[in-house]
């Protein structure tokens, strides 16, 4: 594997995987899962960085390479305006979630206009990707009998068990006393 080396010998960054002509580095599964991580945090979920989410990530980014390769031979395009489009509604997400565009920009460390130089490209390619899997969506065709199939040629003891669940609500409604109801009580 390629390594870039700092002056001081350590390694700055490495290729972590190759997509036909398409490279990922060790640095941009990293940027991602910052990412991420900060818009979980906007998001007031509690994610911490772990092993599992890196890899999670790295593969995120093969599956949509692979996806991007397939929209090139499909001839799939996303134009200018339908990314600019749902740019501008993520972005308007984020600044809801984060209180203010000011504590956005804080949170990411960039300006608006660097976060979407950032996110525009990321934007094509996920719809691209998108494109991608509602074509291939369209053609899966499955019947009824075939999923009954499937199932049926699963050795029982191989199905996991999951036990029966009951949902439950309860609509209390506290009426207010009559006016009499002390008396007559």
């Amino acid at each position: 594997t390629y390594s870039a080396y700092a002056q001081n010998g350590e390694t700055a960054d490495r290729i972590v995987a190759i997509v036909n002509d398409r490279i990922i580095l060790k640095s941009d599964v990293d940027n991602e899962v910052r990412d991420y991580l900060r818009q979980a945090e906007l998001s007031d979920q509690r994610m911490q960085f772990s092993e599992e989410l890196w890899y999670s990530a790295l593969q995120s980014m093969v599956d949509n390479y692979v996806m991007l390769e397939q929209a090139e031979i499909d001839s799939i395009t996303v134009s200018d305006d339908q990314v600019n489009l749902q740019m501008d509604d993520r972005i308007q997400n984020l600044i809801r979630q984060a209180g203010s565009e000011r504590a956005l920009e804080e949170a990411f460390g960039k300006s608006l206009i660097e976060l979407r130089a950032d996110f525009r490209e990321q934007f094509r390619e996920q719809m691209v990707a998108q494109q991608v899997r509602q074509r291939k969506m369209m053609d899966v065709d499955i019947t009824r009998p075939e999923v009954q199939e499937f199932f049926s040629s699963i050795p029982q003891d191989s199905i996991p068990t999951i036990p029966e669940q009951v949902g439950l609500s309860q609509i209390v409604v506290i009426p207010t006393p009559l006016e009499d109801a002390k008396s007559q009580a």
